[in-house]
């Protein structure tokens, strides 16, 4: 008996609660790599989800800043502002290559920004639009509603228009818009909402004339 004894005691190997420890020890080191990948992959969801959101936000506020910086008068006496509401916005301005002011109106559909592009009826003025519209959407996953309005109007002295949509008396008078297009994808998770505010100056205002 003495000399089996020895044996076991000298033979190389691990018991039973040594290999208990070492495989408790593994899963735990697994689990922290596993955890430590699973938040670098958040991580970079959420990096790469606000970068799209930036862009795109930033596309449709380069369009539309652009577009609105074109609008036109068409009649004597009016504003270059067709329509001037929370979430909508119409006015006409040289979409294309052609002399022909196009009649444009941006708004809200659900959460997507759309352009809506109707091309002149009549070869000269006065200029009619009866056609259909030409729809293209801007930008997704847009946040804004009636809580947070994508458009906000102001006159030549700074002073916001707050009555929408804005009369025919007080279009005459807008010299200004800010739009501010909020992008969230999903309002319960993360990356927080996303703003881009941006001012335009109206070319085509009687005080610019």
């Amino acid at each position: 008996m003495q000399k089996l004894s020895n044996i076991i005691k000298t033979e190389n190997g691990v018991t039973l609660t040594e290999l208990m420890v070492a495989l408790g020890l593994l899963s735990f080191v697994l689990g922290s790599i596993f955890a430590l990948l699973r938040v670098g992959e958040v991580n970079w969801s959420i990096s790469t989800q606000r970068m799209q959101a930036r862009d795109e936000i930033s596309r449709a506020s380069f369009k539309l800043s652009a577009d609105l910086r074109g609008a036109k008068k068409i009649e004597m006496g009016e504003g270059p502002l067709a329509l001037a509401d929370a979430n909508s916005v119409v006015f006409h301005a040289n979409a294309d290559s052609d002399a022909e002011p196009e009649r444009i109106r941006y708004y809200l559909d659900g959460d997507r920004l759309v352009r809506a592009v109707v091309q002149p009826s009549s070869a000269t003025p006065p200029w009619t639009y009866t056609g259909q519209a030409e729809d293209w959407v801007v930008a997704r996953h847009i946040g804004n509603g009636q809580a947070n309005p994508l458009f906000k109007y102001f006159d030549a002295a700074g002073n916001q228009v707050t009555s929408l949509p804005a009369s025919s008396a007080q279009l005459r008078t807008i010299s200004q818009v800010t739009i501010s297009p909020m992008s969230d994808a999903d309002v319960n998770a993360m990356p927080p909402r996303l703003n881009i505010e941006t001012r335009i100056f109206l070319r085509n205002t009687d005080k610019g004339q």
